[in-house]
Formats: structure tokens, C-alpha cells, sequence
């Protein structure tokens, strides 16, 4: 973990990891933030990658996680397919995406209502609302 700190509205968040894709904070509500790279289309490697911090934040428990994409940021359908199997339902308690486009609400309304994922998964048109969603899982 690196010592770089910032503000956020409501809580303090630290920068654990950045992977190019992803930047990785662990936020002082215990909220695990994804800032997704704009124009970019996540595979299940990219996921993983993800994953495999996540667990390791996580722990021996479970976290919140705030996933938020740029406008342009997509997923494949292997990667929904892959994320929709549960692999992370032993680490992740709940996952917020907060969408920008008609696309992302239809590629997250897919995964929602077809891949039917294990841990709960919603979408979300602000931050706001998706952070008091997840803290409701506390």
C-alpha cells in the first residue's frame, strides 16, 4: 500500500493499487473504490487482476466494493460471464457500478438479469446513491 491519501466526500481513501486499468482505494468507510480507465474494455485478466487485490484488502472478511467506470469503460462478455460465476463471493459482500451511458446500462442490465450474479450486483446513475446502497450492507 502506498501512503497517498485523498478526500472524498465522506471518507478518506488510500491508494492501494494502480494497474493501468484500474486504480485500487480502500476508503475509510471500509468501501473498496475502483476508479475504471476511460476507453477500456475489461477482460478476465483485467478482472482478476482486480480480484486478486481485492482478496488481498479483504482479508478474512468481506468488503463493499464501488466499482465506478468512466464513460467509454466496458466489460466483455467472458469477463461478465467470469464475474457472474461468484469466483469473489467469498471476499466481496456486495458491488455497486455507478453508469454513465444507455451502453453500460444495458451491458449491466445484462449482467444483472442474465448472468444473475452471485454476490448482489446494482447499477447506479450517481455515486451517492450507490454508497448509500453498499453501506446498507454493513
Amino acid at each position: 500500500m502506498t501512503d497517498k491519501k485523498e478526500k472524498d466526500l465522506f471518507s478518506t481513501k488510500v491508494l492501494v493499487a494502480d494497474h493501468g486499468h484500474s486504480v485500487i482505494y480502500l476508503r475509510s468507510d471500509g468501501i473498496v473504490e475502483i476508479d475504471c480507465k476511460n476507453d477500456f474494455e475489461y477482460d478476465v485478466e483485467a478482472l482478476k487482476q482486480n480480484l486478486e487485490c481485492i482478496k488481498k484488502i479483504a482479508g478474512d472478511k468481506k468488503v463493499l466494493v464501488l466499482n465506478l467506470p468512466k464513460e467509454y469503460t466496458s466489460v466483455s462478455k467472458e469477463a461478465r460471464d467470469y464475474i457472474g460465476s461468484g469466483s469473489h463471493s467469498d471476499f466481496i459482500k456486495a458491488e455497486a457500478f455507478v453508469i454513465h451511458t444507455l451502453g453500460q446500462l444495458l451491458l449491466g442490465n445484462l449482467f444483472v438479469k442474465i448472468n444473475k450474479p452471485i454476490v448482489p450486483a446494482k447499477l447506479f446513475k450517481t455515486k451517492w446513491a450507490a454508497e448509500v446502497w453498499l453501506m446498507s450492507f454493513k
